[in-house]
């Protein structure tokens, strides 16, 4: 049996699929945070897991002034203004099977509900936070 709609339907619900943009850098690089996700899940999950940091950069002006950062299994927590050093990491996606747990958020425009995930708007990098 075929499901079917008698009646023209409208989605109310829509899901942006964007990814990140990464970008490489050679150095270590200094953020001023200005948000921050933090990671809830364990490292040894079906997915990977990672914290975003989402920055100003603080030093090196061949880079984007704002850049997400993917922190692998970082279960850290920063608080906003922090000043972070950061070194880039290779994409765990790149040496693994799993891909990451996505973290989005919702809004309603125009009555249709989407979601995009938050902090694709800027370019990022793996990293981690040297302390």
């Amino acid at each position: 049996m075929a499901c079917s709609l008698t009646r023209n339907h409208k989605a109310d619900f829509y899901y942006k699929s964007q990814d990140f943009t990464y970008i490489q850098i050679s150095d270590t690089i200094s953020i001023k945070l200005i948000k921050f996700y933090k990671n809830d899940a364990s490292c040894y999950t079906e997915a990977i897991p990672y914290a975003l940091l989402i920055g100003k950069c603080n030093t090196n002006h061949s880079i984007p002034d704002t850049l997400s950062i993917l922190a692998h299994c970082d279960n850290s927590i920063y608080n906003i203004g922090d000043t972070l050093r950061i070194i880039q990491i290779e994409n765990p996606e790149l040496r693994m099977s799993l891909h990451k747990i996505t973290i989005v958020k919702d809004t309603i425009i125009a009555g249709l509900k989407t979601h995009w995930t938050i902090g694709s708007e800027y370019p990022g990098i793996w990293g981690k936070v040297i302390k």
